[in-house]
């Protein structure tokens, strides 16, 4: 009997660990404290949105908002209820220091200031359920397919076929109300957050919570969008005899 085989018996006969073993417990007590470390993590932010909202005695005002509003003749008009429902679905917003809602662009080697594009929201089919538009509403929506150029695949999504029913309206961007604070809680979480940002933990944390730290849906490719190799796995003796001509 060999040393190994002797060194095995003995760790079976008096239920002793291996080094893998030993390691393995290591590093599973551990992935057990950042996961612990996460939930607190989760519990703290919980507490915080839990605390509310305060009322200011003096709202002030911070730029310049823009929404869609109905237009004057469909706002008075039969189907005015029905329009104001489905905006309350599909509306946006944008925020802006100025009132114009322009932003920088450089042309020719010059910045100019270009108008900022808003559009109504747009819906992916698998939002329709999420958003429960009805059937009347769905009929006002047309299904545009277009190519990723980011997924690589074909998308589709529903867009509001009419965008003249409403107007955008530009109005102040009151502050009228500030989220509670609490000093302590605050303390903590800024505490939790550096000390899993600077031990370089968030990889490892979101790696045991989803399975991976990468998100590989944008690797996915359209296989008829893709340019194959036409003389891609093939000897050199098929290519020769499909391209070579003896005269």
């Amino acid at each position: 009997m060999n040393a190994k085989s002797s060194e095995s018996v003995l760790l079976l006969q008096y239920g002793l660990k291996t080094y893998r073993q030993k390691r393995r417990a290591v590093v599973k007590d551990r992935d057990k404290q950042l996961l612990s470390l996460d939930k607190k993590r989760k519990q703290l932010w919980r507490e915080e949105r839990a605390l509310g909202w305060e009322e200011l005695k003096h709202p002030y005002q911070r730029g310049w908002k823009r929404t869609f509003v109905l237009r004057e003749d469909i706002a008075t008009g039969k189907k005015s209820s029905f329009y104001r429902n489905l905006l309350q679905k599909i509306n946006t917003v944008q925020h802006s220091s100025s009132k114009n809602f322009t932003k920088k662009k450089r042309v020719r080697g010059k910045k100019v200031h270009k108008p900022r594009e808003q559009k109504l929201r747009e819906f992916y089919d698998y939002e329709l359920d999420r958003v429960r538009l009805s059937q009347a509403e769905l009929m006002l929506f047309t299904k545009l397919i277009y190519y990723s150029q980011q997924r690589k695949i074909f998308r589709m999504k529903y867009v509001f076929s009419e965008p003249w029913c409403f107007v955008l309206k530009v109005e102040p961007n009151m502050i009228t109300k500030v989220q509670k604070h609490d000093s302590s809680l605050r303390s903590n979480i800024v505490q939790l957050e550096n000390y899993l940002r600077k031990k370089h933990l968030e990889d490892r944390i979101t790696k045991l919570r989803n399975g991976s730290v990468h998100w590989w849906g944008y690797k996915i490719y359209d296989l008829k969008q893709r340019d194959f190799n036409a003389l891609r796995n093939q000897t050199l003796t098929n290519i020769l005899d499909q391209h070579w001509y003896n005269e």
